[in-house]
């Protein structure tokens, strides 16, 4: 069962390196896998960096009590996803047995070691009740359908009786001064109807401005509520209550208290397995957890708008609540004497100042979004900072152009090697994939090459020359990397750069118009030669852009070195 949405199709896992009790004490928020149960297809995927891990050790040297030791885990490690995809269904293919054994949900916890998974312990996984959505009134027995349609009828026609009795009023108080103020009756009937309708027109619409948003985590339970944000950290205990949103950097279980009494919960680390999150689904509380930075991000009293759906933190703007029109108050007192109806209403417009915000990217997700089986991939047609609205909602990005790059520079990459400023340049466009890459946190970025023809190369500083001169002007694709390998190389370097030093592991490569299986073959050892071995986490693809490509797809994707 999915965890959070409980829908009974779906199953979810989650996984740290290490002991898995870092889990369910929040300390590291795990890379997590959402999958189907009828096919176990991987619908969705979240990888979570994880800088140390937890392991048992005999030598009592350096250990703490119960025998554990926090070992750092390398750069190289860190950013690798936690299980590989056959391990992933073989641990969802065992939950399934567990699961059917038992005849219900399960929260099972499970080791992986020496390749084989082992089951540690089963139990029964809370699952919320939602009661029905309409519900009649205990109090009343109906024998007939007529009798069920008189009720309703009596039950919800008083506000159109309300709104009709205030527009009658409301006329015959300046039946006496429309001589001189032709106008007031429609200003007093449309202030009456708007307070009529105000309830009504503002349930449900607390919407929150992109710009208000402040932090992305993981949604671990249900619910939008507003609040001051409390700090607490291990051994406090303030005072709480249902206004305070709790902003929790480390758990430990003397804090159970103090979330149940909170109206909402941030955590830093943790997944949506964690005691706090299970403990927060059980008591209704909108919980949000591995949101990095929030203990440093908030200030202590701050007002903030925490949704627990889409794991999204909003800077709540002070509202000042309008002066109600004097009519308006007056007929809702069932008084109108000595009211002024010639008094101007007054309309404050406050300027509520932007709040500074941590400068780094903070991405929203709305995870009320259907889970897709077909992965969805973002192309970045405009700027960095305008694709951050929506690709939060994808599984990448995809075509990342490195020869519109190149060529906005308007000096030739090779010229840079001329003057020994390649360094330099490469640098620079590293930097700019490093954008697209953070962009997608974790997911995959698929680079292009050959997107634009010789001619576009051409036109660059130094160009001509550093041009293969047989090619014609319009020749793209494979075909000009081909005719030109120190420029090939030298992208090559680049894209390393990107991978080994900026440590971006979720780059891969693709190539246009790859042309014929030979080709291939001499592009894919280029890729070797140069350090980038295809593997797990490292993807090389053909983009098919010409009829040529598409009949010989399947010999040239066939290829291998």
């Amino acid at each position: 069962i999915d965890p959070i949405t409980q829908d009974l199709g779906k199953l979810s896992i989650e996984a740290v390196f290490g002991l898995g009790d870092t889990i369910s004490l929040g300390e590291l928020t795990p890379d997590s896998y959402l999958l189907n149960k009828k096919d176990l297809t991987i619908l969705e995927k979240r990888i979570s960096p994880q800088e140390w891990m937890k392991i048992r050790v005999i030598n009592k040297g350096s250990v703490s009590k119960d025998g554990t030791q926090k070992v750092t885990i390398s750069n190289a490690w860190s950013h690798r996803p936690k299980l590989e995809e056959e391990y992933i269904k073989e641990v969802a293919k065992i939950s399934l047995i567990v699961e059917n054994k038992l005849r219900r949900a399960q929260n099972i916890e499970w080791v992986m070691s020496g390749g084989k998974v082992w089951v540690l312990q089963s139990k029964d996984l809370y699952e919320k009740f939602y009661p029905d959505q309409v519900k009649l009134d205990s109090a009343k027995n109906f024998d007939t359908l007529g009798e069920v349609l008189k009720w309703t009828l009596e039950r919800y026609q008083g506000i159109g009786i309300l709104e009709n009795k205030a527009l009658n009023n409301a006329q015959k108080i300046v039946q006496g001064n429309k001589h001189e103020y032709s106008s007031l009756t429609e200003k007093l009937v449309s202030a009456a109807k708007g307070k009529v309708r105000k309830e009504e027109e503002s349930e449900g619409k607390q919407v929150s401005d992109i710009n208000d948003f402040v932090l992305k985590g993981l949604g671990a339970s249900f619910g939008v509520v507003v609040g001051n944000i409390k700090l607490v950290e291990k051994g406090q205990s303030p005072q709480i209550n249902k206004k305070d949103i709790l902003v929790i950097k480390e758990y430990s279980s003397e804090m159970e208290s103090l979330i149940i009494n909170s109206g909402g919960i941030i955590l830093e680390t943790g997944g949506i397995t964690s005691d706090t999150a299970i403990l927060c689904r059980e008591f209704d509380i909108p919980a949000i957890v591995g949101a990095a930075g929030a203990f440093t991000i908030f200030k202590e009293g701050q007002t903030v708008r925490l949704d627990g759906n889409t794991g999204s933190i909003y800077i709540e703007k002070d509202q000042q609540s309008p002066t109600p029109h004097p009519v308006v108050q007056a007929y809702k007192e069932e008084s109108l004497s000595g009211v002024d109806l010639l008094k101007p209403e007054v309309v404050s417009e406050e300027v509520v100042p932007m709040k500074a915000v941590d400068d780094e990217v903070r991405i929203p997700h709305d995870m009320n979004l259907a889970p897709s089986a077909t992965k969805v991939f973002l192309n970045p047609t405009g700027e960095v900072s305008k694709l951050i609205d929506s690709v939060g909602n994808s599984h990448g990005i995809v075509h990342v152009d490195l020869d519109k790059m190149m060529v906005e520079d308007g000096r030739h990459l090779l010229a840079y090697v001329e003057d020994k400023k390649f360094v330099e340049y490469s640098k620079i466009l590293a930097d700019k994939i490093c954008k697209y890459s953070d962009l997608a946190e974790g997911n995959q970025v698929i680079l292009s090459l050959g997107s634009l023809r010789v001619s576009d190369f051409r036109s660059l500083t130094k160009g001509k020359q550093l041009e293969n001169g047989d090619l014609s002007d319009s020749v793209h694709g494979l075909s000009h990397y081909l005719s030109n390998k120190e420029l090939l190389n030298r992208v090559i370097k680049i894209v390393r750069r990107v991978r080994n030093i900026n440590k971006r592991r979720n780059i891969d490569i693709a190539i246009y118009s790859p042309g014929n299986p030979k080709a291939m073959t001499e592009f894919k050892k280029a890729l070797l030669a140069g350090g980038l071995r295809r593997g797990t986490s490292f993807s090389v693809y053909a983009i098919l852009d010409n009829p040529t490509d598409i009949i010989l797809a399947d010999d040239i994707l066939g290829v291998n070195i």
